[in-house]
């Protein structure tokens, strides 16, 4: 159930995203929500600590990188 509902707020953050992009991203979400789930946690506790959204993002995409490369 917890995973349905981050799935679908996911998702709705994803609308403002252009049509081709968003389908990938939903690709994503849906073939491994437990690896998009722990990496929107790692940048929120580091978005909490004081930096910015953006850096973190990119710093921990870079992080998990091969398992990112890994979903088509």
């Amino acid at each position: 159930m917890k995973n349905f509902i981050m799935k679908n707020l996911m998702k709705m953050q994803l609308k403002k995203l252009p049509e081709d992009q968003r389908e990938k991203a939903e690709k994503m979400i849906d073939e491994n929500p437990e690896l998009l789930m722990k990496i929107a946690q790692e940048i929120q506790e580091e978005v909490k600590k004081g930096r910015d959204q953006m850096t973190v993002a990119m710093e921990i995409a870079k992080k998990y990188e091969s398992e990112l490369k890994g979903i088509k």
